[in-house]
C-alpha cells in the first residue's frame, strides 16, 4: 500500500495528459523523457525524477 501525497497526483494527473511521459529505465539509462506516440527516448540520464520533469518542462516552454 503505498500513500499519494497531492504532489504525486498533481504530477500524476499533469502528465496524463501529455504526450511525453518520465520514467525510470533502469541503472543505466536512469530516469528519462519518452515520446508516448512511438516510444522514441527523447532524454535519459537523470539522477532523479525531478530532473527529468524539469527537462521536460523546460522543453515543453522553448516549444518542444
Amino acid at each position: 500500500h503505498a500513500s499519494l501525497t497531492s504532489a504525486d497526483v498533481a504530477v500524476s494527473q499533469a502528465t496524463a495528459m501529455l504526450p511525453y511521459e518520465v520514467s525510470f529505465r533502469g541503472p543505466h539509462n536512469l530516469w528519462s523523457v519518452v515520446r508516448k506516440a512511438d516510444r522514441e527516448v527523447m532524454h535519459e540520464g537523470e539522477q532523479t525524477q525531478g530532473g527529468a520533469i524539469d527537462w521536460l518542462n523546460e522543453r515543453l516552454k522553448a516549444g518542444l
